[in-house]
């Protein structure tokens, strides 16, 4: 069974590289329907990526999208992640990352 992130990503594919006249094509509300989604339920490494996609492919997200997507990246930033210490007890630890993500999607949202 697949996951929800799985879901989206074969979604996206799908809808991309059909050419159908019946398979609608993906359009930046598919796009920030998949983001939402995937940012919400804690994929916000997923929703980023499928955020810049849709930049690369000329569609310019609206302050919903990034709103939900600086969210997402906070919710996620404030989550613990535990580590095995050298004894093999957990030790609580934080993503450092996430921040610098944050930064760089809310100065790009500056731009538009």
């Amino acid at each position: 069974s697949y996951d929800l992130q799985n879901r989206a990503e074969s979604l996206l594919a799908t809808r991309s590289e059909s050419s159908t006249l019946t398979a609608p094509q993906v359009d930046r509300m598919a796009y920030q329907t998949a983001i939402s989604s995937l940012a919400k339920h804690g994929y916000c490494q997923t929703a980023t990526d499928i955020f810049y996609r849709m930049k690369s492919k000329g569609f310019l997200p609206d302050m919903n999208c990034y709103n939900v997507l600086l969210i997402g990246i906070a919710k996620e930033s404030g989550k613990k992640q535990t580590e095995r210490d050298t004894s093999g007890g957990e030790t609580s630890v934080y993503d450092g990352g996430w921040h610098k993500l944050a930064l760089r999607i809310l100065q790009e949202m500056e731009k538009q």
